[in-house]
């Protein structure tokens, strides 16, 4: 499909469109677009008590006002990106600015907080147009390195403001008030309608559209464009790198002031520090994209932020001194700058006959889950980084490998749970009589290590029996062997209490090890990927796919019923193993194997 869609633009193009490029002028219009929606998220939350007082309304009605317009926002993207694709980049553009002047409007002059919620989802709804259509314009002027370096250096307008509106809101509440706050949001909502009339020029002409319309004729909707892996796979990347900054800004103030104790000044320079540290990167990604491959600058930036995320989370996790805190954090919010821009590039790059509506799924993902975190990071109160530190690290995680992120949630949850997850173990516990006792204490000893090795050992001997070929037997045993090991090492590494059974009405044995993962689910998950995919070309397929995850859950039930392992332990256990198993076949299978002379394609 990539390949297609490619091959369209590449016939579709027109010279003019090549010569026009991206100036100067252009990109910083293209960033004031991006910027303004994220500005006005934030800018007027410090003026909240404000609000309540003057509106008479409670807390939760004037948060209504950003959840209304984040829902505008959200529901903007996906209305105005598709309409860019069918009706060209500026109509559609010229209409939202103008619906978000008018909004804004109403906005500061609302009488009451109903009028003002109703005012910020349109003003949020017509504010997407510029977020969405901007990196369209971007997609349809350049592609590869030069787009990636265009929207790295759109990133240092618009990746900044939600950096530093909540910062300028703080210093402006006092002097100018709420409306005031809101004014400035509309006093940038003309100037991003004056900037769209006078600088935007329409890069989605009507030959494109028609041309890209024939040639849809024959293949369906624009939209199963969309259903590329390689732009899902750099959306995910660019929406939960997105989260890990929309949770650092969330929780940035109680973390700076409360708890490593910082005044308003100090919390405005690390604020301010670590906004420079974004914009420096974007310059320098923007720098290295041109000698370089723009995946390996963002595969350089998703290892960087992950790293930084997994440090924080130890400093959380070991209670070491709170100042420590502010590095990790500045290496990961300094890292996006390696990220943000060239995902967008990637994701957009993979579907140019749908630019629009790709850019409508990005931001879509992007506010929603901005929508998401920004709650999450509080639910520990004003005195813990534990919240940030999960939510930080499961996005950071996610960028890499979407699964990876229930991982952490869950794990690192569990540990907030207390009695709660006891309870849980205790009830599944209070089944552990009779058959259900016998069998899942039957399911334990089978998949105990030992058992395991053996049957794992004969599977592999009865693949290399049917297929007289070594290499889908070490490929299947591999990659359930890299998976399973590692576990014991994370497990000391973690070292997760087991549930108490003291407590228990029908204990197990004491097991000596940390609980977590448990290495039970991991094998058994491990077993049945490596199984599907084995037989991923046969008729048994679907088969295998069903009797495994029947499998998994059997063993999942059987460890939780036992009580050797806490229920979230044992579910993010197969999360873990779901993540770690197709990255460990492709390193084994893909990279290592072929590498060793008896093992390549060919060879006996």
């Amino acid at each position: 499909m990539t390949t297609d869609t490619g091959t369209i633009r590449a016939t579709i193009a027109t010279p003019t469109t090549k010569q026009q490029g991206i100036t100067t002028a252009l990109l910083l219009v293209l960033g004031l677009l991006s910027a303004v929606a994220p500005f006005a998220t934030d800018l007027y939350l410090p003026a909240f008590p404000q609000m309540t007082t003057e509106l008479g309304a409670s807390a939760t009605a004037v948060q209504l006002t950003l959840t209304a317009f984040l829902v505008g926002v959200t529901a903007g993207q996906l209305v105005f990106g598709p309409l860019s694709d069918r009706f060209g980049r500026v109509p559609p553009l010229i209409a939202g600015a103008a619906v978000c002047v008018l909004a804004s409007i109403a906005a500061v002059l609302a009488p009451n907080i109903g009028v003002l919620i109703a005012a910020r989802l349109l003003q949020g709804l017509g504010g997407a147009a510029g977020m969405v259509i901007s990196r369209a314009v971007i997609s349809d002027l350049a592609t590869g390195k030069s787009a990636a370096r265009a929207f790295s250096l759109m990133m240092i307008v618009g990746g900044v403001a939600p950096v530093v509106a909540p910062l300028l809101g703080g210093l402006l509440t006092g002097p100018i008030g709420w409306r005031g706050l809101l004014s400035i949001v509309l006093g940038l909502s003309v100037v991003m309608l004056i900037a769209v009339l006078a600088v935007i020029r329409e890069t989605h002409l009507k030959e494109h559209r028609d041309a890209l319309r024939e040639q849809r004729r024959g293949s369906g909707s624009a939209l199963r464009a969309l259903r590329s892996r390689t732009f899902l796979g750099y959306t995910a990347v660019f929406g939960f790198a997105f989260a890990v900054m929309m949770a650092y800004i969330s929780a940035s103030p109680f973390l700076y002031q409360d708890m490593i104790g910082f005044g308003t000044v100090g919390y405005g320079l690390a604020f301010g520090l670590n906004a420079l540290a974004l914009m420096g990167v974007s310059i320098l990604s923007a720098k290295l994209t041109a000698t370089r491959s723009v995946t390996g600058v963002l595969s350089l930036g998703i290892v960087l932020v992950l790293a930084s995320t997994v440090a924080f989370a130890l400093l959380v996790v070991s209670g070491a001194p709170v100042i420590w805190l502010a590095v990790p954090l500045f290496t990961a919010v300094g890292s996006l700058g390696l990220v943000l821009g060239n995902a967008t590039a990637l994701a957009l790059g993979a579907v140019p006959s749908a630019a629009g509506s790709a850019s409508a799924v990005l931001g879509a993902l992007q506010f929603g889950l901005a929508a998401l975190v920004s709650p999450l990071v509080s639910i520990g109160g004003s005195d813990t980084a534990a919240p940030l530190a999960i939510v930080m690290l499961a996005a950071a995680v996610v960028a890499v490998v979407a699964l990876l992120a229930a991982v952490v949630v869950i794990t690192i949850v569990g540990f907030t749970l207390g009695t709660v997850d006891l309870g849980w173990s205790e009830a599944l516990n209070a089944l552990h009589t009779g058959f259900i006792g016998a069998f899942s204490t039957a399911v334990y000893h089978v998949i105990s290590p030992a058992p395991a090795i053996g049957i794992t050992i004969v599977v592999v001997a009865v693949i290399w029996w049917r297929t007289h070929d070594l290499r889908p037997a070490l490929a299947f045993g591999g990659t359930i062997a890299i998976t399973w090991v590692p576990s014991a090492i994370v497990k000391e590494i973690v070292h997760r209490p087991r549930p108490d059974v003291a407590v228990l009405p029908h204990p197990f044995p004491v097991q000596p090890d940390p609980g977590y993962p448990s290495g039970h689910t991991v094998y058994i998950t491990a077993f049945v990927v490596a199984l599907i995919w084995l037989l991923r070309e046969t008729r048994w397929h679907r088969l295998a796919l069903t009797l495994g995850v029947v499998a998994i859950v059997i063993v999942f039930f059987a460890v939780s019923i036992d009580a050797v392992h806490y229920p979230t332990d044992a579910a993010a256990s197969i999360l873990w193993a779901l993540a770690v198993a197709p990255g460990v076949r492709v390193v084994w299978v893909d990279w290592l194997m072929p590498r060793v002379p008896f093992l390549r394609p060919g060879r006996g």
